[in-house]
């Protein structure tokens, strides 16, 4: 005849109580982190729209290629940086070894890698100085 089993877990839950003295603090910390948070993503907009303008101001003098070449202005550096990043074609490498049946290491240095360019920016300064301790 056959038999029922049963298996049980028990789970325990341990609730942290915070005392009101530290839940005080870690609500003005956490407000004051919040804040901050929201006005670095206001300054970011800020600082995005600067460098739209100056792209702007660049190519409504019709001076891109001193804004490509890099210029300074009153010693801050101001460059259009335009990059590109390669990845390797995994798909063309099976294709060509199903192929060839061999790995032909030239071929795939010369046809499995793409490269494609990455979105231009504009790049102001060299970012912000670290104190010497």
């Amino acid at each position: 005849m056959p038999s029922l089993s049963a298996t049980v877990t028990m789970v325990e839950t341990v609730e942290t109580q915070l005392s009101p003295l530290l839940k005080k603090k870690l609500a003005i910390k956490v407000a004051e982190h919040e804040r901050l948070t929201q006005e670095i993503a206001a300054l970011e907009a800020e600082r995005t729209a600067v460098k739209a303008d100056v792209q702007k101001a660049f190519i409504d003098a019709k001076q891109t290629s001193a804004l490509m070449n890099g210029v300074k202005i009153n010693g801050v550096p101001v460059k259009m940086v335009c990059g590109s990043h390669s990845t390797t074609d995994k798909e063309a490498i099976r294709e060509h070894l199903i192929e060839l049946g061999e790995t032909d290491v030239r071929w795939i240095e010369n046809n499995a890698v793409t490269t494609k360019p990455s979105t231009p920016y504009i790049k102001i300064g060299g970012g912000a100085k670290k104190e010497k301790e």
